[in-house]
């Protein structure tokens, strides 16, 4: 399965590239489950980001690998790969992307995924959908502040 948003900030890509970090996947973070970040390697290649999703009577460990990075002065993304992923999911491919526009930013998040065979497909696509539905008024608000 695949899900793309896209969302246009008001704030310059340079800006948009400095604070994509663990500050703003913190913010992006929802409200359930508990996100707890344990490990932020950064996003070059190899390094590795680990949360904890805490659902109150249990928690499911989740590890991703950056495998790919590109930068130039008008497009800017890397990919995070699941390594170790909840039980509802088999495969996770995320490709955080910047792109320049004019004074603005766009920022995409392509996901490539795979729900466990114990898991229906429409309900895992409908979670993945609704995490990051939201994210674009997060966006929007982090990076307004941020000016």
């Amino acid at each position: 399965m695949k899900l793309v948003f896209k969302t246009t900030v008001a704030s310059p890509f340079e800006k948009v590239v400095s604070n994509f970090d663990v500050q703003l996947l913190q913010f992006l973070s929802p409200t359930f489950p508990i996100v707890k970040i344990e490990q932020y390697g950064g996003n070059q290649i190899n390094d590795e980001i680990d949360i904890k999703l805490n659902f109150i009577l249990f928690s499911w460990t989740w590890v991703s690998r950056i495998t790919e990075f590109f930068e130039d002065e008008k497009k800017w993304f890397f990919v995070d790969e699941g390594i170790v992923l909840p039980p509802f999911l088999n495969f996770w491919r995320h490709k955080h992307e910047i792109e320049t526009i004019d004074n603005q930013s766009c920022i995409i998040d392509s996901i490539e995924f795979e729900a466990a065979k114990n898991w229906p497909d429409w309900l895992v696509k409908f979670l993945v959908w609704f995490q990051f539905s939201q994210r674009s008024d997060l966006y929007i608000k982090y990076f307004e502040k941020l000016s």
